[in-house]
C-alpha cells in the first residue's frame, strides 16, 4: 500500500487533463513570463523564482502541458525551481508546492483517497524552512512507498528494509538546515537490474562514481543536489534497466543548462533530472538526459 510517513501550510495547486502533440521544444532559464512553445516534446525552465512558478504553471496548462518534475533549491537565501513539462495526455493530475510536512501529509492522504498516486516529490528550503512539492496523477501503477522528513539514520534503515522487499528508488531529495540532513522521496516496486544509489557525494566523488558505473553498463536514472554546511552534495541513482542512451553534465550555469538541454532535445533526448544547487553563492546545475 502507498504510504507517507512523518509528521499546516497549504500549497499552490493546479489540476488539468488534456492532450498534446509532439515536436522539438525550446528551453530557457529564469523568465517565467516567456511564452511556452506549442507542440514540444518537452519544455524545461531553469532558475524560476518560486513566486513566479504558479504563473509559469498557468502558461504551461494553457499550452497543453502538464508538469512531470519539479526541483527546488535556494541560492543566497532566495528559492528557485527547475520545471519539466510534457504534453498533456488526458491524465488527471494535481501539483502542490510550498507545503509544510503536515500540509504535505494531508495532501497525500486526501489525494490517495481520491485515487491519485504520487508521481514525484521534492524537498527544498524556503526562508530556512523545509518545504515540499509533489505531483500526483490519477493512474494505475505498481505499489509504492513515499517518505519525508527522515533523519539520515532512519532513512538508511527504511531504505535497507524497503529495497529488500522490492521497493526501489524513484526519486530521493535531501535538505540540511543547520547541517542536519532530512530525506524525502519515493520508492516504487519495480526492477532496475543492477543499481546503486548514493546520497552524500561530492562533485568529485560523483564524477568518479559516474565513470565507474557507466563503464560497468549502468546509466544515470535520477540525480539531485543539495548543500550541507556550505558543501555541495549530489544524490545519484544508476541502474542497468532500462537500457537507454544518456548524457549528463554538472557545474553549468542556468543559461548553459538551457542551451545544452535544447541541443540534447534536437538529438532526441528528454530531460531525466534537472537539479539546481548553491555553489559558493552561485547557482549551478546538474542534469541528465536520455532516450
Amino acid at each position: 500500500m502507498p504510504a507517507s510517513a512523518s509528521p499546516a501550510a497549504t500549497g499552490t495547486a493546479a489540476k488539468a487533463a488534456g492532450s498534446g502533440t509532439s515536436g522539438v521544444g525550446t528551453n530557457g532559464g529564469g523568465a517565467a513570463t516567456a511564452a511556452l512553445p506549442a507542440g514540444a516534446r518537452e519544455v524545461v525552465r531553469y532558475a524560476v523564482p518560486i513566486a513566479s512558478y504558479p504563473a509559469l504553471l498557468t502558461q504551461a496548462m494553457a499550452a497543453k502541458y502538464r508538469p512531470v518534475s519539479l526541483d527546488g533549491y535556494d541560492v543566497g537565501g532566495a528559492t528557485y525551481v527547475n520545471a519539466v513539462f510534457r504534453p498533456s495526455d488526458g491524465t488527471a493530475w494535481y501539483q502542490y508546492i510550498e507545503m509544510s510536512a503536515s500540509g504535505y501529509q494531508s495532501r497525500f492522504d486526501s489525494l490517495k483517497s481520491q485515487g491519485y498516486r504520487l508521481a514525484s516529490v521534492e524537498s527544498y528550503l524556503h526562508s530556512g524552512q523545509i518545504r515540499y512539492a509533489g505531483i500526483w496523477v490519477k493512474s494505475s501503477g505498481p505499489d509504492y512507498y513515499a517518505f519525508h522528513a527522515y533523519s539520515a539514520t532512519d532513512y538508511q534503515k527504511m531504505l535497507d528494509t524497503k529495497t529488500a522487499a522490492g521497493y526501489l528508488p524513484e526519486n530521493v531529495s535531501a535538505v540540511a538546515p543547520g547541517g542536519v540532513l532530512s530525506y524525502t522521496g519515493l520508492l516504487v516496486k519495480r526492477s532496475l537490474g543492477n543499481w546503486i544509489l548514493k546520497s552524500t557525494l561530492s562533485p568529485t566523488d560523483y564524477q568518479t562514481l559516474f565513470n565507474q558505473e557507466t563503464k560497468a553498463g549502468l546509466a544515470p536514472a535520477y540525480l539531485d543536489a543539495y548543500t550541507s554546511g556550505g558543501t555541495v552534495r549530489f544524490i545519484a541513482l544508476f541502474a542497468s534497466v532500462p537500457k537507454v542512451s544518456y548524457q549528463a553534465q554538472h557545474g553549468m550555469t542556468a543559461s548553459q543548462a538551457a542551451s545544452v538541454t535544447t541541443t540534447r532535445e534536437k538529438s532526441g533526448y528528454l530531460t531525466g533530472s534537472a537539479a539546481g544547487y548553491d555553489d559558493g553563492g552561485q547557482a549551478r546545475f546538474l542534469v541528465y538526459w536520455s532516450h
